[in-house]
Parts: C-alpha cells; sequence; structure tokens
C-alpha cells in the first residue's frame, strides 16, 4: 500500500489575485474534510505549518463540539464574532437585531440542532 501524507496542501488564488494555501486532512473513514487556510503565501511554508500543526496534535480540529456550544456567543451583541467583524468594516448592526436573532436562535435552531455535533450537520 502506497504511504498517503497525513494531509494535502494546495494553492487558491483570492480575488485580489494573491495566492494562499490550504490544506485538507482526512477523517476516520478515509475521506477527505474541508479545506482550512495556512494562511501562507508559499508551499514550503504552508507544509511545514501543517507538519507543526501535526506535533501539536491540532491539525485535524475535534469533532466533539456541539452545535450549542460553537453559538453559545453567537448574535450576543458584545461576543459574537459576525457582529464584530461587521462593525469593524464599517456597517451598521443594532442591538434590537442581534436579540431577535438569538431568540430565532435559541427557539427554532438550538431546539434542534443544539446536542447534534458539527461534523454531523450537513446541508
Amino acid at each position: 500500500m502506497r504511504y498517503r501524507e497525513p494531509f494535502t496542501v494546495f494553492a487558491r488564488n483570492t480575488h485580489s489575485g494573491k495566492t494562499i494555501y490550504y490544506y485538507r486532512t482526512y477523517d476516520t473513514e478515509g475521506n477527505r474534510t474541508t479545506a482550512r487556510s495556512t494562511g501562507q503565501t508559499g508551499k514550503s511554508a504552508a507544509k511545514a505549518y501543517c507538519w507543526s500543526l501535526l506535533k501539536q496534535e491540532r491539525l485535524i480540529p475535534s469533532r466533539d463540539l456541539s452545535f450549542a456550544e460553537y453559538a453559545t456567543d453567537w448574535w450576543l451583541y458584545d461576543k459574537c464574532r459576525y457582529i464584530k467583524s461587521r462593525l469593524a468594516r464599517g456597517g451598521s448592526f443594532s442591538r434590537m437585531h442581534a436579540d431577535i436573532q438569538r431568540m430565532n436562535l435559541k427557539k427554532h435552531i438550538l431546539t434542534v440542532f443544539g446536542e447534534k455535533p458539527l461534523g454531523n450537520i450537513k446541508s
């Protein structure tokens, strides 16, 4: 059987024309996982980054995270990363809208997906 590295590194071009390297890993069943950015612009630097993640046992993220754990701070005005990034880019986002979306999340989405692991939720 042929040796296969625990990850695959490949390039993607951004809209600005810059090349960024991404990596894919394999799950326990041998299927490729979603691509993740290395943030590197060179292939050798991207591979070195992946090997360092592998040594730290952080190359493959844990799938034990439930949707409820992932959404802990989602739609909380002062904590939500989405709202913070939107405001940082000069956009607007009202507290009222965040509160309404948080209620919808709790009432409709968390009741269905709350305890499911993120890796098991498919489109």
